[in-house]
């Protein structure tokens, strides 16, 4: 994780803020939306680490 650029944090931070903003904004104060907010953590979080991955070994 050390080869992240300033860009690279900021393109995951701001893919992070969107993908927060929908799930609430979708699933409101109902029962289950911090677990759904978590688990869209962890899919993005994922989906931004295999994104980068790919984008190194083909440069």
């Amino acid at each position: 994780m050390s080869e992240l650029t300033t860009g690279d944090w900021a393109r995951y931070a701001g893919l992070v803020a969107l993908a927060s903003l929908v799930f609430l904004v979708v699933l409101g104060n109902r029962d289950g939306a911090l677990v759904s907010l978590l688990a869209v953590y962890l899919a993005t979080g994922t989906a931004g680490a295999v994104w980068l991955r790919l984008r190194r070994e083909r440069s």
